[in-house]
């Protein structure tokens, strides 16, 4: 007698069984992508089809070009809004730059952060204010000042000082960018025509502890929920923010050249140092771009260029930018296009040499020095140009501002 298969164990009952859980499957699949598709084609109330309003609302400047026509953040430089509302940084350049020069650290104009017209903030990040104590570092204040800025599309630049631009006395009493904690560790002397504080350049101590400060900042700022906002950065390859190693002023060439030859100074050694403590910058800020500051005195015997001129072309070739603190309104830097030419893509950056006001003249008024400021600018294919604060916000100059920012914009 044949015994019978159990019901449950029917092999075509299994068979049926499996093609209905497979079409259950498949049409529950089916069923979930139209669902989604309905949900992707509803409109959110109060949406805009543009993926960042800030962009698309700027009528003074490219699509492409993040610079809010109206804050939406706090003006006040001691609150920090939320990053994780900051606006996408720019893609493009932002012509006109607030330099800051005589506010205090992490302070700024709030007309300039209101202004349509200027797109970044120049912050002064000297020593003394930055690292008080050796290992110690006060990053509030910048802190405070980006979040204010990029809360409104804006970005920021940072110019790295660690040695004071004298202007008066004739000792070294007054207060100094190199921090008190620095100038005990290392040779220094008194440049006594200017009131400045001299390092020895050369003392591996000091390169040490200088370096180790700018990647401090290069390390907080990469960190930073604003590292995208950061434009580029200027950092000191001498006095100030520029390349000079001394003012060239009264008793220079008895008594302060002499003092820094003693330290191993010649033409082809400070081309060296330079090229060194770029190469440092550049590392540190792998995510922005080194600007080089033109600035010097002597010409470097082994390649028969001045200083300035060497650095500035080898700097282009390591992929660096270049710039000047101070742009006379009279003159034009024919390296600068020569640079253009060879690397399109080079950040050329320009700071006007004083307030409009000083350099004005009968023959050239306030209005005229910003047109031929631009006109310099524009000639040497620079991209920006940093505006003493007071000047940005002056209302007697907006209309050049916006078309500056628009001939930058056309390029």
């Amino acid at each position: 007698m044949r015994r019978r298969t159990p019901l449950f164990l029917n092999p075509r009952r299994i068979l049926a069984i499996f093609l209905l859980i497979l079409l259950i499957l498949v049409l529950s699949f089916y069923v979930f992508l139209a669902q989604q598709e309905t949900k992707s084609s509803v409109q959110v109330p109060g949406a805009t089809s543009s993926p960042n309003p800030a962009i698309s609302s700027n009528p003074i400047r490219s699509h492409d070009l993040a610079i809010s026509p109206s804050p939406t953040g706090s003006l006040n430089p001691t609150t920090s809004p939320d990053p994780t509302t900051s606006p996408d940084p720019a893609t493009s350049y932002p012509a006109n730059i607030d330099y800051e020069g005589s506010s205090g650290y992490g302070t700024y104009n709030p007309s300039a952060l209101a202004n349509p017209h200027v797109g970044a903030v120049a912050i002064n990040m000297n020593w003394v204010d930055v690292e008080p104590q050796q290992g110690v570092f006060n990053w509030a204040p910048a802190d405070h000042e980006v979040a204010a800025w990029v809360a409104t599309g804006k970005r920021f630049t940072l110019i790295v000082r660690y040695i004071k631009e004298g202007t008066a006395g004739t000792d070294c009493s007054s207060p100094q960018l190199t921090p008190s904690w620095e100038i005990a560790r290392i040779q220094s002397f008194c440049d006594t025509d200017m009131g400045t504080l001299l390092p020895d350049y050369f003392d591996p101590m000091f390169r040490a502890d200088l370096k180790a400060y700018v990647q401090a900042i290069a390390t907080h700022f990469a960190a930073s929920p604003y590292r995208n906002n950061l434009l580029y950065e200027r950092i000191g390859v001498g006095e100030g923010g520029e390349g000079i190693p001394f003012m060239p002023a009264g008793d220079y060439a008895t008594v302060d050249k002499p003092q820094l030859v003693s330290w191993g100074y010649t033409p082809t050694t400070w081309a060296a140092w330079q090229k060194e403590m770029m190469t440092s910058y550049k590392n540190a800020f792998s995510y922005s771009t080194a600007i080089y500051p033109l600035n010097g005195l002597d010409t470097d015997p082994a390649t028969a260029q001045p200083v300035q001129v060497e650095v500035a072309r080898w700097a282009a070739s390591q992929g660096m930018g270049v710039g000047q603190q101070g742009l006379q309104p009279t003159t034009s830097t024919p390296l600068f296009r020569q640079l253009r030419s060879q690397y399109p893509r080079i950040y050329i950056q320009y700071q006007t040499i004083s307030f409009v006001s000083n350099s004005a003249t009968p023959s050239c008024d306030a209005t005229c020095v910003v047109q031929t400021d631009i006109r310099a600018a524009d000639n040497d294919g620079a991209q920006f140009i940093e505006w003493y604060s007071g000047d940005v916000v002056n209302a007697a100059y907006q209309s050049l501002f916006a078309q500056w920012q628009q001939m930058v914009n056309s390029k």
